[in-house]
């Protein structure tokens, strides 16, 4: 396949220098995900540390097996401000919920802070 319609690979749209102009079609899956991208660097530079009321998110680094949190109304899969324990396995730290388990790295969209997830006073056992 040659011609301006032709649908280049990933690759040879990298190598494709500023200032080009070709007639190039990008298939529809790159540019979902180029846009989901780009959205989740432009919230992640912005993540607040605190809800509205001024509670501190549990801190990713801070987490630990047995260690008792208490998740917000954002979660579909638990009642707001149910509490839950956090258990530990290979992929990382998660909670048991209705769906079966949710990992708590995938609301640390900065990296250090679990949206929605508070750490409790409780000690651990």
């Amino acid at each position: 396949m040659s011609g301006p319609s032709r649908i280049l690979s990933l690759r040879e749209q990298q190598h494709i220098t500023p200032g080009t102009t070709r007639d190039i079609k990008i298939p529809l899956d790159f540019h979902l995900e180029r846009v989901y991208t780009t959205q989740t660097i432009r919230r992640s530079a912005h993540m607040p540390s605190h809800d509205k009321q001024g509670r501190a998110y549990l801190k990713l680094a801070d987490a630990k097996s047995g260690q008792k949190i208490i998740c917000d109304g954002g979660f579909t899969c638990m009642d707001t401000f149910e509490t839950a324990r956090l258990c530990s396995h290979a992929n990382g730290l998660y909670f048991l919920c209705a769906n079966g388990h949710h990992y708590i790295s995938g609301q640390a969209d900065d990296g250090i802070h679990c949206i929605g997830i508070y750490p409790t006073l409780e000690p651990l056992p």
